[in-house]
């Protein structure tokens, strides 16, 4: 299964991903509502930095049930 996590931007200078991990292995212990991993975006734009959204990909996504993402955090 794969997850792919996209980062969008209206200004000229995307955001980036800081310290987060290429691969997350879930382990056969977890449980409903354990957390994952956690991912943290800057933007990439000086002066005045927009506010950073997450989604998860919605198209052809069978998995998407199990998995949920808080869009501000």
């Amino acid at each position: 299964m794969q997850i792919i996590i996209m980062v969008t931007d209206q200004q000229d200078s995307p955001p980036f991903f800081v310290d987060t991990k290429p691969l997350t292995v879930i382990p056969s212990t977890a449980k409903s509502g354990d957390p994952l991993t956690v991912v943290a975006a800057v933007d990439g734009d000086k002066g005045n930095p927009r506010e950073i959204r997450y989604s998860l990909k919605r198209e052809n996504n069978d998995f998407l049930e199990y998995f949920s993402l808080d869009e501000k955090t």
